[in-house]
């Protein structure tokens, strides 16, 4: 049972910021995750959907996401936040290093994991983003033990009762997101939130139920790592299963398992999604005049043109010469430049 220890109020001067994200490109969705947090999100679907809702209070960010298709994610932390991860509806599961990850369930990284992640269908969730500190000092204040002695790589499985004060405190955050968009929420409700949130945190991840992860997972999670290490250095070039397996001195069908298993799908599939986003990165912030898609498409391994056109229509629903023909993205353009509104192809911003 929960103990009656409160955390007390933030002062009434509190940062609030609400930031709201509507997406169609998986570029611009992985960018927008959060600062210090890189995420290459690839998509499986031509339509990619998804919305954010990003709110940071004094020592918590949140960001409430809704995504209506599948997509795999490799994910890259701050060397400075923790973060926890769990779905928001009874219907979204999150595959995270592998792991199924439901609802009523969450998992927490450390300041610079690198992680895998995937969702098969339409999909509600919650990413917390907090200092270390932080984390800590309210466990101190609660008189319990630190939850940094958790290790990464679990599922933590609160108790009910624990578990209902995490999602209703999740839920107030996404009802201050809204008023903050209307007439602005009353203080005392403000006030409120931050604490609240953060005391079900520390209760969630300090109850001792949890899914450990076997010695296969973590191993396969370390194979995925060190893939991603070997493509990133070679993305120009067409690799194949051979010899991507012997370079990371393992079977093919050990790196068959991985992919399956961390990513929703085969290493080929990934390698061509992964080489066809940065295509239409390359090309929807060029020009006409300024290059050529026959130009990019090789640059990124693609030889066969009329093939990778196909390849290209079928995977964003439009052929790249359409892409190339808009006009440019600014290279560091988001959805939330400057604190302004935006429109566009990456959605909206209020």
């Amino acid at each position: 049972m929960q103990s009656a220890k409160r955390l007390a109020a933030v002062p009434a001067g509190q940062m609030l910021t609400v930031t709201r994200g509507l997406f169609t490109e998986p570029n611009d969705y992985g960018a927008g995750f959060d600062e210090g947090e890189a995420a290459l999100v690839v998509n499986v679907s031509a339509r990619f959907r998804a919305s954010c809702d990003r709110i940071e209070i004094e020592r918590l960010r949140i960001i409430i996401g809704e995504e209506k298709a599948a997509r795999a994610a490799y994910v890259r932390l701050g060397a400075n936040d923790a973060l926890v991860t769990f779905p928001l509806a009874k219907s979204s599961t999150l595959i995270v290093r592998g792991e199924v990850v439901s609802y009523g369930e969450l998992i927490w990284h450390n300041p610079g994991d690198r992680f895998h992640e995937w969702i098969s269908r339409p999909a509600k969730w919650v990413r917390i983003r907090l200092t270390t500190a932080a984390l800590s000092e309210a466990a101190r204040d609660l008189e319990l033990p630190a939850p940094l002695a958790l290790r990464p790589r679990h599922v933590i499985v609160p108790e009910p009762t624990r578990r209902e004060a995490l999602l209703t405190a999740v839920n107030d955050v996404a009802q201050l997101a809204r008023l903050r968009h209307d007439n602005g929420p009353p203080l005392d409700f403000v006030r409120s939130i931050e604490p609240a949130l953060l005391q079900s945190l520390v209760y969630a991840l300090a109850d001792p139920t949890r899914s450990p992860q076997n010695s296969s997972s973590h191993r396969y999670n370390e194979i995925m790592l060190r893939l991603e290490d070997l493509v990133s250095s070679r993305l120009q070039q067409p690799l194949q299963l051979p010899q991507i397996a012997a370079a990371l001195q393992i079977s093919e069908r050990t790196l068959r398992t991985c992919c399956e298993e961390h990513l929703g799908m085969g290493i080929h599939r990934y390698l061509q999604l992964r080489r066809l986003m940065m295509v239409r990165h390359h090309l929807s912030r060029s020009g006409p005049g300024t290059t050529t898609v026959a130009a990019v498409a090789r640059r990124y391994g693609f030889a066969e043109l009329g093939r990778f056109a196909a390849t290209y229509q079928h995977a964003f629903g439009e052929l790249p010469s359409t892409t190339l023909a808009r006009l440019p993205q600014s290279p560091n353009s988001s959805p939330r430049e400057n604190g302004r509104t935006r429109t566009g192809q990456t959605g909206q911003v209020i």
